[in-house]
């Protein structure tokens, strides 16, 4: 959809189609990408998914698409889930001291804070302060608000009401706004 929504937006604003260049650079993906994108974008278009595809040697529409079993999510969620991850560990990569380090213990490898500080050569305590000092930095406006971009019509907000409260931070040191975020991204990076 964000696909065709960009090729009708191109049209409508210049006049004519955008160059297979200019898609891949404006939706952000591969041409590898795009060509499954166009094949996906001609299947809408047939009346039959037995019909044989333009330029193929007997490629059918039905070919082309992905058996349901199948748990694979769609091209552009998974280009938006890899942006993401990128912006935010290059975030988490920009923190002070420890912190970087710290961070990605705890949500990559999801280890505790005795291991994590049994690791970095600090007590339990220091590792809880630079995770906890690494989590505020992230959440200053000129780190998050890189981040906004990400979240979609108030679902982390929604999601992230339902078992918060200041018992659950005092434990674990993670807002129900962050977990929700690290949840949305796959815990694990």
């Amino acid at each position: 959809m964000k696909y065709q929504r960009f090729l009708n937006d191109y049209r409508v604003y210049f006049g004519k189609s955008p160059t297979d260049e200019q898609t891949c650079y404006y939706l952000e993906i591969s041409q590898e990408t795009l060509e499954r994108l166009k094949i996906a974008a001609e299947a809408c278009k047939a009346g039959s998914m037995d019909k044989e595809m333009e330029g193929t040697d007997g490629l059918t529409f039905g070919d082309t698409i992905a058996d349901p079993e199948d748990e694979y999510e769609s091209v552009l969620d998974n280009l938006e889930r890899e942006k993401l991850k990128s912006v935010l560990w290059t975030l988490v990569d920009d923190l002070p001291g420890k912190s970087p380090e710290v961070v990605r213990m705890r949500y990559q490898q999801e280890l505790t804070l005795d291991k994590i500080g049994e690791t970095v050569g600090v007590t339990r305590e220091a590792a809880r302060q630079w995770l906890r000092k690494g989590l505020t930095e992230l959440r200053k406006p000129s780190r998050s608000n890189l981040l906004r971009e990400f979240c979609r019509d108030g679902e982390i907000y929604s999601r992230g009401v339902v078992g918060g409260g200041v018992g659950t931070f005092n434990r674990n040191w993670t807002s129900s706004t962050e977990r929700t975020a690290l949840d949305m991204i796959g815990h694990r990076f």
